[in-house]
């Protein structure tokens, strides 16, 4: 999905799925998810995206 910005940019965004719900972008998901778009990209980064925007603290515990 591409957006069109400030005479003619284009910003390309890339899809995030947040349990089972695909989004076309971070900043939509979220919006819907009540949380910052950093808030998305560091659950992605950690691995967590499955908790983002439940308001849970703290570390996730690790899978052996």
């Amino acid at each position: 999905m591409k957006h069109t910005f400030k005479k003619g940019h284009e910003l390309s965004f890339k899809p995030v799925t947040i349990r089972g719900v695909e989004y076309p972008s971070r900043k939509i998901a979220a919006e819907v998810l009540g949380v910052t778009t950093p808030a998305i990209t560091g659950a992605e980064k950690r691995g967590s995206l499955d908790t983002v925007g439940l308001r849970m603290m703290g570390r996730r515990p690790k899978d052996d």
